[in-house]
């Protein structure tokens, strides 16, 4: 890759060349746009009778360097015997075009199929930038806009009070649709008008979506914490309540063992000891019977 395609992409397709003109060389100085024009007429000579798509959608507007870059390439390719055809999708860009005279003497087409159709060449837009992805772009919306709307139902999954699945993973479900609508989102950005705005709504959100559930996860599972702890503390002195019960139950049985003790004692004292003689009437002892 030449340090001059940072300024365009040069994609070929049975035998049609296409130019994609990026919005960075409209800033650029004009020797450095004459650069890049020979480094694109070099590559344009070295093809017989070439077919060149020169795809300008990516651009919101055109200097007078980037006409005159334009115009290089429609010299080259007519002097070889070849044919250009020009995809343009922004008004303004058209409006150069029409004020230099030459929406009368270029082939100008709003997207690749029909640069494609009018070039005599039957082939799918390549899967490349620009007006190239002019019959896949319906699909790069819906991607866009399910990859978004899923970002957003796993940040509520994360975040939901009543909590229908762990936090985990609703951040899983959350960063794997983010992935699909900043994908998408990356795709449209190279394209023009309204497909472009949408493609940085969905950067934009499932960037914000996925930062703000990162960032904020650590302070839910912060606030759940104290409330847990809170908890658990408690219960020990519950359960020294349950156990002092207990703890106390075979006193009793206990305090009643001494009591019984003595009694058995003393009849067994009493039938081991000798019979004592029980005094007469008169103060003597009996004899006994």
């Amino acid at each position: 890759m030449s340090a001059g395609e940072t300024y365009y992409r040069f994609e070929s397709l049975n035998g049609c060349l296409t130019i994609t003109l990026l919005p960075e060389l409209n800033d650029k100085q004009w020797a450095d746009i004459e650069r890049v024009g020979t480094e694109i007429v070099d590559r344009i000579s070295a093809a017989p009778s070439p077919k060149v798509l020169v795809d300008l959608t990516p651009l919101s507007y055109m200097g007078s360097a980037m006409v005159a870059l334009i115009v290089r390439l429609y010299k080259t390719v007519n002097s070889r015997g070849g044919k250009m055809v020009v995809v343009n999708q922004h008004e303004l860009v058209f409006e150069v075009l029409k004020l230099a005279g030459l929406t009368k003497l270029w082939t100008i087409v709003p997207n690749r199929q029909e640069a494609y159709s009018s070039l005599g060449i039957k082939a799918t837009a390549p899967s490349g930038t620009g007006g190239g992805l002019q019959t896949g772009g319906m699909g790069l919306v819906a991607a866009g806009v399910i990859g978004t709307v899923g970002t957003l139902v796993g940040l509520a999954l994360q975040f939901a009070p009543s909590q229908p699945m762990p936090p985990k993973y609703a951040m899983f479900i959350e960063i794997a649709f983010a992935f699909l609508g900043l994908g998408a989102g990356m795709f449209l950005l190279n394209q023009a008008g309204n497909r472009r705005n949408l493609g940085i709504a969905f950067l934009a959100i499932c960037v914000l979506a996925v930062l703000g559930g990162i960032v904020a996860a650590p302070q839910e599972a912060a606030a759940k914490g104290p409330a847990a702890g809170a908890k658990t503390t408690s219960a020990p002195p519950e359960a020294k309540a349950t156990e002092a019960p207990a703890a106390n139950t075979p006193a009793p049985t206990i305090a009643a063992t001494p009591v019984s003790a003595p009694a058995t004692t003393d009849k067994t004292a009493s039938d081991n000891s000798p019979a004592i003689p029980k005094a007469g009437k008169f103060g003597g002892v009996g004899r006994g019977k």
